[in-house]
């Protein structure tokens, strides 16, 4: 487990750039009552595709310490009682989907086909099912538990769901159409740079 997880100066730079990413995406919404609409959906695509699984997951595992241990960078602050939030479910989709995509597109040869982008595809909609999957049923055990106010997963889904799917619907196309030639330019500075 310890030799499948180490990284050279160069990934472990990629995944810093993406814990990055992460936080500005959380700074770059749109607010809401309960859940604020982020660009990190997108920025969780993009590195699932671009860093593969295990980078990947390893750059969303590392923004969530970041922020439980106290740095600002969730879109509500940070620190560790975070974790009572309504919208930490949504982080932890992060790390899941993040994963799911890098796997299902990180053995992608040629990038450049229809095959390549309906695999892009899938792998998006499939990271996109799983954040708000997990997003939602947290938001409703955090609701249900903590927060005194009844919400059933229909309620967790029109609350935490319905409301920013159409954005991260959007997002999710965006990333769709540009990461496969992103992720031919980074193979081919892999190639030039040999990693």
């Amino acid at each position: 487990m310890g030799e499948c997880m180490k990284f050279n100066t160069n990934e472990m730079m990629l995944i810093a750039m993406f814990v990055a990413l992460m936080a500005v995406g959380a700074y770059i919404r749109i607010d809401t009552p309960l859940v604020p609409v982020t660009l990190q959906f997108a920025v969780c695509a993009y590195a699932g595709v671009l860093l593969g699984a295990k980078k990947a997951m390893v750059s969303q595992v590392a923004y969530v310490l970041i922020g439980l241990i106290g740095f600002p960078v969730f879109t509500r602050g940070g620190g560790l009682f975070y974790i009572v939030e309504p919208t930490f479910g949504y982080l932890i989709g992060f790390v899941i989907a993040a994963y799911v995509i890098g796997r299902l597109t990180e053995s992608m040869e040629d990038v450049n086909t229809s095959h390549s982008f309906f695999r892009v595809a899938f792998a998006v909609s499939t990271g996109l099912v799983i954040v708000y999957g997990v997003g939602a049923l947290y938001l409703s055990l955090i609701m249900n538990t903590l927060m005194n106010t009844p919400m059933n997963l229909y309620q967790a889904f029109i609350a935490g769901v319905l409301p920013f799917i159409a954005a991260d619907v959007l997002m999710g196309a965006v990333v769709i159409i540009s990461a496969p030639r992103l992720l031919s330019f980074v193979q081919e500075m892999r190639q030039i740079k040999g990693y």
